[in-house]
């Protein structure tokens, strides 16, 4: 009978007084590679089950007193640690009272959708009567971090924004400007004072548009042929704005796109309104804007 190992780290997010168990993990758990392999984790009444079959869909459950409260179906499921094995290992909250600062247990589920156009996806659960899915976030091809940055012992989630994914030419070339949520009034919503960076020196500023602006590739993107292939402008001409953008700078951001563009060719006017359309589609950057607009510190 062949069989394989895979590490499956589970802990429960636990509060102080709340009576319920913490969760124990398994440093190894074999299973039969002609079954479904499946976790199983007990705390108080409730079981939390994953199974993960080879050839089909896997399954997350949760259990009341052995009976099921809870299902979904999909991809891989894991509770802390690992996905499948090629996986590196992704960060979930882990010895916290809670993630949501209300003082009751809570546990997060990853997603790992698998196949070429593959996907993260992080469920956020409250653990009580009734069963509470308190979050669901997609991470869309990267998944979803959790840390406490502000030392508030409440881990924020880190992820990235694919509002352009494929743009400005192909996937390779997509920016992907990085973002952080954290819980307020009953959601997971951007934070704009823990995203913001640094603003750059001039001096550093010139440097990297300079760099950029000389790009062999500038000549690939204004061929002979008079084809405009925005697919080979250099990815780090729209990343590097949108960092400045998301991190507190929009105004340094936007000029960065001019310093940063060759200086033999005109700028691409209608790249530029492609762009713009594109952000107001983010399901991110308004609720950045407005919370930098406003002024008003978000407690």
């Amino acid at each position: 009978m062949k069989y394989f190992k895979v590490l499956i780290i589970v802990v429960l997010l636990f509060a102080v007084g709340s009576g319920y168990s913490v969760f124990h993990y398994s440093d190894r758990i074999v299973f039969d590679q002609k079954d479904k392999l499946t976790d199983k984790k007990e705390c108080r009444d409730f079981s939390i089950k994953i199974d993960r079959p080879e050839d089909s869909q896997g399954s997350f459950e949760i259990l009341l007193g052995g009976k099921k409260i809870y299902e979904k179906q999909g991809g891989i499921f894991s509770i802390e640690g690992q996905t499948n094995n090629k996986e590196k290992s992704i960060i979930l909250p882990i010895s916290v009272k809670d993630i949501t600062g209300n003082g009751k247990p809570d546990f997060v589920v990853n997603e790992y959708t698998g196949g070429a156009y593959c996907c993260y996806v992080i469920y956020v659960f409250e653990l009580g009567v009734p069963i509470k899915l308190l979050a669901e976030v997609d991470g869309m091809f990267t998944a979803p971090q959790f840390e406490d940055l502000d030392g508030d012992s409440l881990p924020e989630i880190i992820l990235v924004d694919w509002t352009f994914e494929g743009w400005p030419g192909s996937f390779a070339t997509s920016p992907t400007p990085k973002v952080i949520l954290r819980w307020k009034n009953g959601k997971f919503i951007p934070d704009e004072r823990l995203m913001k960076i640094p603003a750059p020196s001039i001096e550093d500023l010139k440097r990297e548009a300079e760099s950029i602006s000389n790009d062999d590739d500038w000549d690939i993107v204004y061929n002979p042929d008079q084809i405009f292939w925005s697919h080979y402008i250099p990815r780090q001409l729209f990343q590097r704005a949108l960092d400045l953008m998301y991190g507190g700078h929009e105004e340094v951001g936007r000029k960065f796109i001019q310093m940063g563009w060759s200086k033999n060719y005109p700028v691409n006017k209608e790249l530029l309104v492609e762009f713009d359309e594109l952000l107001s589609k983010s399901p991110y950057w308004k609720v950045i804007k407005e919370q930098r607009e406003s002024g008003i510190p978000e407690t």
